[in-house]
């Protein structure tokens, strides 16, 4: 037998990136990337915002579909 120990599973969620375009923000705001580096450091900005946006859309939609189904009377009722 082996003394393996399990590690718990990474976990990334959608606070945790909403951080790191915070942290883009302000490493932006204080110079510390490059000019030619500013189209990666954007393009990567873009795709995790436009992640956090979709997903939070969806997230609202799923919570407000579900509160409509709370207040809805049941069938037959």
């Amino acid at each position: 037998m082996s003394d393996v120990t399990q590690q718990p599973a990474p976990e990334l969620g959608v606070q945790d990136l909403q951080v790191v375009l915070q942290v883009i923000e302000l490493a932006s705001t204080r110079g510390a990337f490059k000019g030619g580096e500013l189209s990666a450091v954007g393009q990567i900005f873009d795709k995790i915002n436009n992640f956090v946006t979709a997903f939070t859309k969806q997230a609202e939609e799923a919570a407000a579909n579900e509160a409509q189904q709370e207040a809805a009377p049941a069938a037959g009722e």
